[in-house]
């Protein structure tokens, strides 16, 4: 076992394990396989549960945990730390892979409530812990209705923005508005 995979699971969100997973990236992005295999022992556990959570089914999600540690071999040298978390960034990587996948297979999921763990990368800054369903509903309600429709279809549906605009018929700078405006009125009202 290496030295990048000594962190206790109990304090995976401090400062420390921050620089082990930027030191894997790094390591990465040089192509050191060690580095691979360190950032894999630290962070697979916890992406491997999002995955599971956003796709539904645990095979699919192991199948598409390892397509994820291509992509962010392919992409280690892209991450930066002066514009966020490394934790942050690799679980974009794996949002928008499930994406990719929920597209893939088109299936239609029910829009009657927004996922907090859908939405944690893109409301960054306010506390994990704070996003639970029943704030997330109370902050959704607060919205207007195009807020709501957007968000909805981008983060349970997993349609892009032109998918959005399409189905909605409405004009692609609109739909981009809605969302941006709609994640801001997000993070005000959960972080208070």
């Amino acid at each position: 076992m290496s030295a990048t995979t000594s962190i206790p699971p109990s304090i995976r969100n401090d400062a420390a394990w921050d620089e082990q997973l930027i030191g894997t990236l790094r390591g990465c992005a040089g192509r050191d396989p060690d580095a691979l295999r360190g950032l894999y022992d630290l962070a697979a556990s916890r992406l491997l549960g999002q995955l599971v959570h956003m796709l539904g089914d645990r095979a699919e999600a192991e199948d598409a945990l390892q397509e994820c540690f291509v992509r962010i071999w392919q992409r280690a040298g892209s991450y930066s730390a002066e514009r966020g978390r490394p934790y942050t960034w690799l679980l974009s990587v794996v949002r928008h892979h499930a994406i990719d996948q929920l597209r893939a297979r088109r299936r239609s999921l029910p829009l009657d409530d927004v996922d907090p763990s859908l939405l944690a990368i893109e409301l960054q800054g306010v506390e994990e812990s704070s996003i639970t369903h029943v704030t997330l509903r109370r902050c959704m309600q607060a919205l207007t209705s195009q807020q709501q429709q957007c968000l909805r279809l981008a983060y349970v549906s997993g349609q892009s923005q032109d998918e959005i605009a399409a189905q909605l018929r409405q004009p692609l700078g609109s739909v981009k508005s809605w969302i941006r405006r709609g994640l801001l009125a997000l993070k005000e009202c959960m972080g208070s």
